[in-house]
């Protein structure tokens, strides 16, 4: 069954229409892993969706005797504090097994749940796991996203789609396919948020840590031979080819990206071109 929380307890409808912003993602903590400008800007109309049920047991020794129904109760809290500190519109969570998201016989049935939650908000953007991400539920959640927001009236479908970074990074993107979003003002303020995932923040084992080092990489490393000025940046994959009428459909854009990709490596090389 679907849990919705809304941090301002208003009813559904009125959080729907005002839901400009939007997150799908696989697992409580994904959303604050890549979307960090809306929430950054502290858009008002910022909603998430978390598509898994969140019951993967986190490393911390406390935690092996803990059930997985109490598992996922921890996460879910972690995400709704977040969402209140935020100030989310509102955080659905679908509840689904990982298996059952990767399973192309349920893709129609998760579609139309995504569908529902989505028709009757105003999208302006949308936030989703990239289709190069090296877990193979986040890049599941990334089609299913794309699918449902094509069921969408072309009147109605977001001026923007963004697939982020999370497990795999984007700095290797062919420019035209690359957005890069500047954080550099809001890193406090992301380990803040980042901070409430204690069950999943164990010795080694920090997505903060990583993903605060990622940021500062990509800001340093953008280009070459020039000084960066910012401090914190993320990528994120275009999308929004995907929506529009006749598109290559998943498999044949990331085939093209590759493509493009190999060809501009091929470019660099000063010897051995052949």
């Amino acid at each position: 069954m679907i849990k919705v929380y809304v941090p301002s307890k208003q009813p559904l409808k009125e959080v729907y229409a005002k839901s400009k912003h939007l997150a799908i993602v696989a697992h409580a903590d994904d959303i604050e892993m890549l979307a960090l400008r809306p929430i950054t800007q502290r858009s008002q109309g910022f909603f998430g969706i978390v598509m898994g049920d969140n019951k993967g047991r986190p490393l911390k020794p406390e935690y092996k005797k803990v059930s997985l129904s109490k598992v996922q109760n921890i996460r879910e809290s972690e995400q709704e504090k977040v969402a209140r500190l935020a100030k989310y519109r509102g955080v659905a969570f679908l509840r689904l097994k990982s298996k059952d998201i990767k399973n192309v016989r349920k893709k129609e049935q998760v579609v139309k749940a995504i569908y529902e939650l989505i028709k009757d908000m105003p999208l302006k953007e949308v936030y989703t796991h990239s289709l190069f991400d090296n877990h193979p539920t986040h890049v599941a959640v990334a089609e299913i996203t794309i699918a449902a927001l094509k069921k969408l009236p072309l009147a109605k479908r977001p001026k923007a789609v963004y697939g982020m970074e999370v497990w795999g990074s984007l700095e290797w993107l062919p420019d035209r396919y690359k957005v890069a979003f500047d954080v550099s003002g809001s890193v406090a303020f992301i380990k803040k948020l980042l901070s409430f995932y204690k069950s999943q923040s164990y010795k080694g084992h920090r997505y903060d840590e990583a993903l605060l080092a990622r940021l500062k990489a990509n800001a340093m490393f953008g280009k070459t031979h020039n000084f960066s000025t910012k401090k914190a940046l993320i990528y994120g994959l275009d999308l929004l080819p995907l929506l529009k009428k006749g598109s290559p459909g998943c498999k044949k854009y990331i085939e093209g990206i590759i493509e493009e990709f190999l060809k501009e490596k091929k470019n660099n090389l000063s010897f051995n071109k052949n």
